[in-house]
């Protein structure tokens, strides 16, 4: 069987940008982009990235937008552009959602941007209906 997150030795994990829609009979499915756990700036960008374009869909910004996307210091002055160019090519979450995953569960349950909270929150165990 898969191995939980935990088990796998010499590999971080970014935050998960997709969750199945299981009840609670079955085991969730999670998906995450993995990196190397030796390189802790490489793994801290690359879940920037994927968190970036969550807040990007909480803030409405999307491809046309990406100009709006702030710049980052924290890695230096080279990419200080990176969550505008990351925006600009694969879009805000839910654009990237409803290009690569079935539209009845793109966005929706699991998946959804709060905006008035959180910005995802996931229940364990509740499969979530689309209204």
């Amino acid at each position: 069987g898969a191995k939980a997150k935990s088990e796998i030795t010499g590999v971080t994990f970014s935050t998960t940008y997709f969750y199945g829609n299981e009840t609670a009979e079955e085991d969730l499915t999670m998906y995450t982009l993995a990196t190397r756990k030796d390189d802790f700036k490489f793994s801290s960008f690359v879940n920037l990235v994927v968190m970036s374009t969550i807040k990007a869909d909480k803030d409405g910004i999307g491809r046309d937008a990406h100009r709006n996307m702030p710049l980052i210091s924290v890695y230096g002055s080279n990419i200080g552009w990176a969550l505008k160019d990351a925006i600009s090519y694969s879009g805000s979450y839910s654009q990237i959602l409803s290009e690569n995953f079935p539209q009845s569960m793109a966005a929706t349950g699991r998946n959804c941007i709060h905006k008035d909270g959180p910005l995802r929150h996931s229940i364990p165990g509740i499969r979530f209906q689309n209204p």
